[in-house]
């Protein structure tokens, strides 16, 4: 079995499933995964021309408007359109994460935002989240390789939530049968991204 100790005292299972995000390698710090942390900030805006930006006139989306440069939005559903940098934020312990915004962050995307999607942005508010990111920006999902009663998962990278349904199936075939009728070799543990052999990612 796995016990696990917290603040609050022991618990005792027979199987363990550790999703816990931009904390997992301090979680199971010997599997050494090649984790980064980055920062990334979601912001919201009206339009100043006052048009109609809600669901049945604006598509969720995601923009390469550059090599490599993301940005996604979200139509306004009462709070303002949502938009964000996809990847690019800086690394960051996730200990010390705060909801501070910088005016020249806001300003960078308010840009962005009156150059592609064709709006007078006016900011409303900002908020920090964090990606957790594997070399190959593609999932971990497997079974702790010194203790198969353990289910590691970090559905990261920033695109994880829209999987979450599939994910959520996939940890409970691995916790109560140990595997699942899916091929999750693109997400081993012991993949060429994650311990440190040559890897190009198509």
């Amino acid at each position: 079995g796995v016990e696990v100790t917290t603040t609050r005292g022991k618990y005792r299972s027979e199987k363990l499933i550790v999703a816990a995000g931009a904390w997992l390698n301090t979680l199971v710090p010997r599997l050494s995964l090649p984790l980064t942390i980055n920062r990334q900030v979601l912001f919201w805006f009206d339009d100043a021309r006052g048009a109609d930006h809600g669901p049945a006139r604006m598509p969720i989306f995601i923009w390469e408007y550059a090599k490599g440069k993301m940005f996604y939005g979200f139509p306004d559903l009462g709070q303002g359109i949502k938009i964000g940098w996809h990847h690019g934020g800086r690394k960051i312990d996730p200990d010390e994460l705060t909801q501070e915004v910088a005016t020249e962050e806001i300003e960078e995307i308010q840009k962005a935002a009156a150059k592609h999607l064709a709006i007078d942005p006016v900011f409303k508010e900002s908020a920090v989240c964090m990606y957790t990111n594997t070399p190959d920006e593609d999932f971990i999902i497997d079974l702790h390789p010194q203790h198969p009663g353990i289910v590691i998962a970090s559905p990261c990278s920033g695109h994880g939530f829209k999987f979450s349904v599939i994910i959520g199936r996939l940890l409970a075939d691995l916790a109560l049968e140990g595997r699942t009728g899916f091929d999750l070799s693109p997400f081993s543990i012991n993949r060429d991204a994650i311990r440190g052999a040559p890897h190009k990612k198509n």
